[in-house]
């Protein structure tokens, strides 16, 4: 009825990409206003000049005409690229258990800097193509779309249209799911510190206020062990409990029996965290531990014996 699953989530995308991009930028820039016809005064006069902390969108740069538009487009089709090797190594990367893929997810939307922006966007087209020539749908990283007041709510905001980008990537895609940073759980953020702004880990679980001092700080924190409730199973089995008892209410019965079952799913997680971090291993319970691995191990060289026998 319960699921463990354990991941690692990513946040201030934008923000933590855009000065890559800038440099990415900056090197097409130089290469192209040698190869593509641009006045050797325009050249001159802003030698030295611009430097990597420049917005892309500088007027300074634009005076370089043609290489300017040219090292645009070429830093969009870098992002594209990355972006593309991003969805596919993490769909493709089997390093867990042997055989599954990296639990994964990426917050985004509220970077307003241009360079954070053309990574969001490459994010979401990313998404909305798909993986490979069948266009199959990216299961990771699940995408997390943070809502913001000012940012991204209303028509009149800076990224906007990104979220409506996001929106038709859910419509097409399932990802991203939606954050709203100014949630009342989430009071006491720093608008102008992006490491305060809410971000969940696409296993649906989230930091809160921290009592060591952190505020809402959420860059290097995590949680022990976020499970998950399967309700269906819950409710199948409230439901055929009662199926071989004709009498009594039995809609009502049932309706208790399944609260009862959800209450005793929800202890049950927090009771065996308390236990796995409050008790310490006895010395019979290492030595049982010990066997079943020994016990395992030679279980899976006798299959393997078997299997090149025959």
């Amino acid at each position: 009825m319960t699921k463990r699953e354990l991941g690692e989530s990513y946040f201030k995308e934008g923000y933590n990409c855009a000065q890559a991009v800038a440099l990415a930028f900056e090197k097409e820039l130089n290469l192209d206003k040698v190869f593509i016809d641009t006045a050797p005064e325009v050249i001159d006069k802003y030698d030295g000049v611009i430097t990597s902390d420049m917005s892309i969108d500088d007027e300074s740069y634009k005076t370089f005409g043609k290489a300017y538009y040219y090292a645009t487009d070429m830093t969009k089709k870098e992002i594209h690229q990355a972006v593309e090797g991003l969805y596919h190594n993490l769909n493709t990367l089997q390093s867990r258990s042997g055989n599954q893929l990296p639990f994964t997810s990426i917050n985004y939307g509220t970077c307003t800097l241009p360079e954070g922006r053309m990574v969001i966007k490459a994010l979401l087209e990313g998404s909305i193509k798909g993986i490979g020539k069948l266009h199959k749908t990216s299961i990771f990283p699940c995408g997390i779309f943070q809502c913001m007041k000012g940012v991204n709510r209303e028509p009149k905001d800076p990224n906007y249209d990104l979220y409506r980008l996001a929106l038709r990537s859910t419509a097409q895609r399932l990802y991203p799911n939606y954050a709203n940073v100014d949630w009342s759980g989430n009071a006491g953020y720093d608008v102008n510190d992006p490491a305060t702004y809410f971000a969940t880990m696409g296993c649906r679980t989230a930091n809160g206020w921290d009592i060591n001092g952190l505020g809402q700080r959420k860059d290097g924190r995590g949680n022990i062990c976020p499970c998950s409730i399967i309700m269906p199973t819950i409710a199948m089995e409230a439901v055929h409990y009662y199926d071989d008892k004709p009498c009594g209410d039995l809609e009502n019965d049932t309706i208790d029996f399944f609260m009862q079952l959800l209450d005793e799913a929800i202890i049950c997680p927090k009771c065996g965290c308390q236990t796995v971090w409050t008790k310490t291993p006895t010395q019979e319970q290492k030595e049982k531990s010990k066997n079943q691995v020994i016990s395992t191990i030679i279980l899976i060289f006798s299959f393997l014996i078997l299997i090149k026998l025959f």
